[in-house]
């Protein structure tokens, strides 16, 4: 007997806009549009793209690439965008 050990991380196409947001993702997960596997999937890649966000902001502080108070607006402007979705 084989086991497949394949999985299918990839996310259904968003409604409308074609972007995933907490919100959307929680409607179509209680009209039963998507599953409760691939309600997971997406609101982990919506956290890994805010972790992305702030990694990279600072890279950049620790670079001198941007200014204290750049780094703190993109931090926020990530914060604002991962909470408001």
């Amino acid at each position: 007997m084989i086991l497949s050990l394949d999985n299918d991380y990839t996310l259904p196409a968003a409604p409308g806009d074609g972007n995933w947001n907490k919100k959307t993702a929680k409607q179509q997960f209680s009209k039963k549009l998507i599953t409760e596997k691939k309600l997971g999937y997406i609101l982990a890649a919506i956290e890994y793209e805010y972790w992305q966000k702030l990694q990279k902001a600072e890279e950049q502080l620790s670079n001198s690439s941007i200014t204290q108070k750049k780094y703190e607006k993109l931090v926020k402007q990530a914060k604002t965008e991962f909470e408001d979705t």
